[in-house]
């Protein structure tokens, strides 16, 4: 019987510290077609997403629903990191309209070698979008871990 309450213990205490760290209010919350994020709002708009709080108040219109989430993630953490982000969806935006004109450009290449030279530059292009990217996705996670921390 020794055994079976020190385990229920150890369940107890691994518990408490994975919820130590996890503040539920700045967890995403999908509501009509929008996310909630605690006061903020993330709503599909013009062909990108709208970042506003609760009361109206709109903070930046974005092309990306992971650059949306990054901006109010952080400010549930009184975090503004709204120019950063903007400046990444930019990137991010070039990027793929950078892909998308090489990968014509390859389909209608006339030689091998301009194919081959078209498919290098979007590799880097490529990479490039993804490190962007996980940019992003670092923002998002980082809000998270200081969400315990206000």
């Amino acid at each position: 019987m020794v055994m079976v309450s020190t385990s229920m213990q150890l369940i107890r205490e691994l518990e408490s510290l994975v919820n130590q760290y996890a503040d539920p209010v700045n967890f995403p919350e999908k509501k009509d077609g929008s996310i909630q994020i605690a006061n903020y709002q993330v709503t599909p708009r013009d062909g990108g997403y709208l970042v506003a709080d609760i009361f109206g108040c709109e903070y930046a219109q974005v092309n990306y629903l992971v650059s949306a989430i990054a901006i109010a993630s952080n400010l549930s953490v009184n975090n503004n990191i709204t120019r950063r982000v903007k400046s990444l969806d930019h990137e991010l935006t070039k990027h793929y309209s950078d892909a998308v004109f090489y990968e014509h450009a390859i389909n209608k290449a006339k030689s091998w070698w301009d194919a081959d030279i078209r498919q290098v530059r979007l590799d880097r292009t490529m990479f490039l979008a993804r490190e962007t990217r996980s940019e992003l996705s670092h923002l998002i996670f980082n809000s998270l871990r200081q969400g315990k921390y206000k």
